[in-house]
């Protein structure tokens, strides 16, 4: 999306209304280091991407990552994903940002084994997702040396102090409602013009 100057339209999975033959071109376009012989192959374009994008994993100083949960007794974070570029970006760079939602906090590790089941199962149908990285501080000659973590608040608080509005606050973006979604599957993402789309999309940005 970003290599198309294009936004994301489902929580899940961003670039699902491309379809292959669209990302091959897009690569082409703006990849200068692309085989200009690339076919819409999901493995040829799966390597293309590989190479360009660990080039950028090896060589960045300053990465930026967000977070699915936190654990106020350790300080731990934790991000979930199913491709292993979040853990790239968690590992390699010296100094790391992680901007979390003040709702993502979980009081401790009894907490996150509910999530941990809750979130593959209801987002992709699987019993366990394919990586999940926990990281807590700085360790000494082992990833990152420079851990920074930015709690937002950005209307959660006020969403908090409403007995209806509260509610939104549970979402663990999974995207089972957009996978259900009568609207959201006629119209796609980008018709909701907010950063979530679907059900969740319509109430966050209102909040």
């Amino acid at each position: 999306m970003q290599l198309d100057h294009d936004k994301p339209s489902h929580i899940l999975v961003p670039a699902i209304h491309k379809n292959r033959t669209e990302v091959r071109d897009i690569f082409l376009r703006e990849m200068p280091d692309v085989d200009p012989n690339l076919t819409n192959e999901p493995a040829k374009l799966a390597e293309a991407s590989r190479k360009h994008l660990r080039k950028k994993f090896l060589s960045t100083k300053v990465a930026i990552s967000g977070a699915n949960f936190a654990l106020a007794d350790t300080g731990t974070l934790g991000v979930v994903e199913s491709e292993g570029n979040g853990r790239m970006c968690l590992t390699l760079p010296e100094t790391l940002i992680t901007v979390m939602g003040i709702e993502k906090v979980l009081p401790s590790w009894q907490d996150i084994e509910v999530f941990m089941q809750l979130l593959p199962r209801s987002s992709t149908g699987e019993r366990m997702n394919p990586y999940t990285s926990l990281w807590t501080g700085v360790t000494e000659n082992d990833g990152p040396q420079n851990v920074h973590l930015v709690l937002m608040d950005n209307g959660r608080t006020r969403a908090l102090s409403d007995r209806f509005g509260r509610s939104a606050l549970n979402c663990i973006r999974c995207s089972a409602c957009m996978n259900v979604c009568p609207v959201y599957e006629r119209t796609g993402g980008h018709a909701y013009g907010s950063t979530y789309p679907g059900p969740i999309g319509a109430i966050l940005s209102r909040c």
